[in-house]
């Protein structure tokens, strides 16, 4: 990927666990985000997808969201060998503050974040992306 203008974008991610206290067996326990980003220089693109997967345990869904304007496909996932996994495509330029949920069966809620910085333009070329 050529990164335009001579700038270079890096992709900052962050994992935070957040629980419930208290939480007794069954309980949700995603306990880490990871989103692979492109190529070369890490930069995301608006519009390409990049895989996504979060370490869970059971087999209750995994729901994911991105507060600043992308998508995942699929939102849900169910856990299988102790991960979810989705696609993330941001949709708007700048850092995305993405999200992944899991209730267990005895009602606990956990959450997972990260955050990604330096989303560009991209063009989704159907096997990769290259990001301006």
């Amino acid at each position: 990927m050529r990164a335009g203008r001579g700038k270079t974008a890096a992709v900052v991610i962050t994992a935070v666990v957040s629980a419930a206290a208290g939480a007794v067996s069954a309980h949700a326990d995603p306990t880490g985000m990871t989103v692979a980003p492109g190529f070369e220089n890490s930069a995301m693109g608006v519009g390409c997808g990049y895989p996504v997967t979060v370490q869970a345990s059971g087999d209750m869904p995994v729901y994911f969201w991105d507060i600043d304007r992308g998508t995942f496909e699929p939102p849900v996932s169910v856990p299988s060998g102790g991960v979810a996994t989705s696609r993330f495509r941001p949709l708007t330029f700048g850092t995305h503050r993405l999200v992944a949920a899991q209730t267990g069966s005895d009602g606990t809620s956990m959450q997972v974040f990260a955050q990604v910085g330096g989303v560009r333009l991209g063009i989704d070329t159907g096997s990769g992306c290259v990001v301006m």
